[in-house]
C-alpha cells in the first residue's frame, strides 16, 4: 500500500522513542457501503493514547481525504475494540459491517460512517 499514490499516511514521532503512532486512509475497500473514503488504520502506543494524538492523526487523514473529490467516510473497527467509541465522538454513525477473516478466525466488526466529512 505504501506505493499507492491515493493512500494517505501520517506518522507521529517522539523525539526519543521514535514512531509512536500512525494513521492511513484512502479510497474505500468495501463495495457494500456508499461512502467512498475510508480510514484504514489508526494506532498509538498505549502510553501515548488519550493525549489527543489519535484525534490529530484522524483529523489529518480525513482532512486530506476531503480534497480527494470522493464523498463520505467509513471506518471499520473490530467489535471487540475497547476504543471504538473514539469514532462516535467525531459523529460517526454506527452500523453493521460484515465479519472479517483474520487468519483462521472470523471476527465481528462495526462500521462507523459519515455522509459528510466536513467535521475536520
Amino acid at each position: 500500500m505504501l506505493a499507492r499514490a491515493d493512500v494517505i499516511y501520517y506518522v507521529t514521532v517522539h523525539p526519543v522513542e521514535g514512531i509512536i503512532g500512525f494513521a492511513s486512509g484512502g479510497p474505500t475497500r468495501h463495495g457494500g457501503f456508499p461512502q467512498q473514503n475510508e480510514v484504514y488504520a489508526i494506532y498509538l502506543l498505549p502510553a501515548y493514547q488519550r493525549q489527543n494524538l489519535g484525534s490529530l492523526l484522524f483529523r489529518n487523514v480525513v482532512s486530506d481525504l476531503k480534497s480527494s473529490g470522493r464523498a463520505g467516510l467509513a471506518v471499520f473497527a473490530l467489535s471487540s475494540n475497547p476504543n471504538r467509541d473514539f469514532y462516535k465522538r467525531f459523529g460517526g454513525r454506527e452500523t453493521a459491517a460484515p465479519p472479517i477473516a483474520i487468519g483462521d478466525l472470523t471476527v465481528d466488526q462495526t462500521a462507523y460512517v459519515w455522509e459528510d466529512i466536513a467535521f475536520t
